[in-house]
């Protein structure tokens, strides 16, 4: 298999993958991409030819603020620190590649359908841009309340425990808050959208 095109990359928590993850990930080696998949957890069950890597070649990983959420919240972090490290493009493991990704483009993203926010589950971008720079700066230092929040998105969030860890609390306000919403808020910000 010549693996001749951009490489990508991305994410597993737990112990094994599921056939549709090796399928995804396997279809991104036939149209000749390189494919990282950096895992939480001794992963056995990797296709034939997927690099296998600790997740934490990336950055720390707090499994107990993933157990507070989900699995998609460390992603949403995790795949724009790995961008910017690697250069890769991120797939999440169960998108499917039917054909491979232009060389020429600088961005890969899609829209979500979801008030017209941009879907997350693959993403190219420089490793150096202005818009990975202020994805990095949000999570790394997270204000009280998103920006894009309204009213009752700020009431809600409120009303949580306020002994909970600040990230928890915004995820359980608004799940996609980490994602797809920090995503589109911040490329219109910087004109990518």
């Amino acid at each position: 298999m010549d693996l001749n095109r951009r490489p990508v990359a991305s994410l597993w928590i737990g112990e094994s993958l599921q056939y549709l993850n090796q399928l995804c990930l396997k279809s991104h080696l036939r149209h000749g991409h390189p494919v990282t998949l950096y895992c939480t957890d001794k992963v056995t069950n990797a296709p034939e030819g997927v690099i296998v890597k600790p997740a934490t070649d990336i950055m720390d990983i707090p499994m107990d603020i993933v157990e507070a959420t989900s699995a998609s919240f460390l992603s949403n972090v995790f795949r724009y620190k790995m961008i910017q490290k690697t250069g890769a493009v991120w797939i999440d493991c169960d998108a499917y590649c039917h054909k491979p990704f232009p060389d020429e483009w600088d961005y890969i993203y899609a829209g979500h359908g979801m008030r017209g926010a941009l879907n997350c589950g693959v993403v190219g971008m420089p490793q150096q841009c202005e818009l990975i720079d202020q994805l990095l700066d949000y999570y790394d230092n997270l204000p009280d309340v998103p920006p894009w929040w309204n009213k009752n998105q700020r009431r809600k969030i409120e009303r949580l425990d306020s002994n909970l860890p600040h990230a928890v609390k915004i995820y359980k306000t608004e799940r996609t808050a980490f994602g797809p919403q920090a995503f589109t808020h911040f490329a219109r910000t910087t004109g990518d959208i």
